[in-house]
């Protein structure tokens, strides 16, 4: 893990302070991988251990996702390179999808709603990535101190039982186009240009973006999907969200009327993950019993530019599996 020690002398040297803007967003470090470590290996790890938490095994696969905003490869896919190395040739359909930083709760829903009309897809494999360190630089403090590298997997099966996903609610608004632009001057400036510089291939740098609208914006929409199904925010044992920013997330509970036990946050551990963090904050509060069959819970994220993206979701039996060794 690379903590802020050093970071912070850093930017101190340049003037520029972190250490307040670290404890509003709730970080502590974030983790690199190294420049040899092979990007779909973290793949492949993932999705063995979602498989093995699941009882299951790759011939059981019919459906193959990598959601994700930072691919390896544009083509072929991630999620057919994967298949490959997992020797899962039963998949019937495998490709990537992007969302931003919903990709990964946007990915879930669409694989079910998949899986609901079509026959012969019946498991499905959703693996999120997110790989910050591909992206980053040092002009830009807040993701080159919060951005990580992370990689997490769940298991889709098609089942009769009142479990699973129940709703899912999307909000979006093309106000914030210049939110994370990546890459900074678009593929067509570096492709074309004999002049293109790594950093042209790097997350552009934000100017003096105002994100503070979230909070509301989560407000509305979780309101919204609660009076769809007829409950209150009480009824939600764990609102697990995208995990940017604390700050965000206690603003949120807060307008929700909602104590902090309602949310799960693993940030100041993980960093911020993208797509998938909050599917890091789910592991986290299964593991630690925050959530129990029957239990309703709600997965909320949000993707640059901007697309928020919450499903409400029943807690079965099977999803209380989890692999310990992460």
């Amino acid at each position: 893990m690379v903590d802020y020690s050093g970071l912070e002398k850093y930017y101190n040297e340049k003037n520029i302070r972190i250490k307040s803007l670290m404890k509003i967003l709730g970080k502590e470090g974030r983790y690199t991988r190294k420049n040899d470590d092979d990007y779909f290996q973290f793949l492949e790890i993932s999705s063995k251990k979602a498989l093995k938490a699941a009882n299951l095994s790759v011939s059981d696969l019919d459906m193959v996702i990598v959601a994700t905003d930072t691919p390896e490869y544009l083509s072929p896919t991630n999620a057919l390179r994967i298949t490959n190395i997992l020797k899962a040739k039963n998949v019937k359909i495998a490709f990537d999808m992007n969302a931003n930083c919903a990709s990964g709760i946007v990915a879930i829903d669409q694989a079910s709603s998949y899986m609901k009309v079509n026959r012969s897809i019946n498991t499905a494999l959703i693996i999120c990535a997110f790989m910050g360190s591909n992206i980053f630089t040092p002009e830009n403090p807040v993701s080159y101190c919060t951005f990580s590298d992370g990689v997490s997997s769940v298991i889709l099966e098609k089942k009769d039982n009142l479990s699973g996903i129940i709703d899912t609610n999307y909000m979006t608004d093309c106000s914030y186009m210049n939110m994370d632009v990546l890459p900074a001057k678009g593929f067509s400036n570096i492709l074309r240009s004999k002049d293109n510089k790594n950093e042209d291939m790097k997350l552009g740098t934000d100017q003096g973006l105002d994100i503070s609208f979230i909070p509301e914006i989560w407000k509305v929409q979780l309101n919204e999907l609660l009076a769809n199904n007829n409950l209150n925010a009480e009824n939600i044992s764990q609102y697990l969200f995208s995990q940017f920013s604390l700050y965000h997330i206690k603003s949120t509970i807060q307008k929700m009327n909602l104590s902090d036990k309602h949310y799960t946050y693993v940030g100041e551990k993980y960093g911020y993950t993208g797509e998938c963090s909050p599917i890091f904050a789910l592991y986290d509060a299964r593991k630690k019993g925050k959530i129990k069959r029957d239990d309703l819970i709600i997965l909320c994220g949000i993707g640059a530019g901007y697309t928020s993206a919450a499903m409400l979701y029943k807690v079965g039996k099977e999803d209380l599996n989890i692999y310990e060794n992460l």
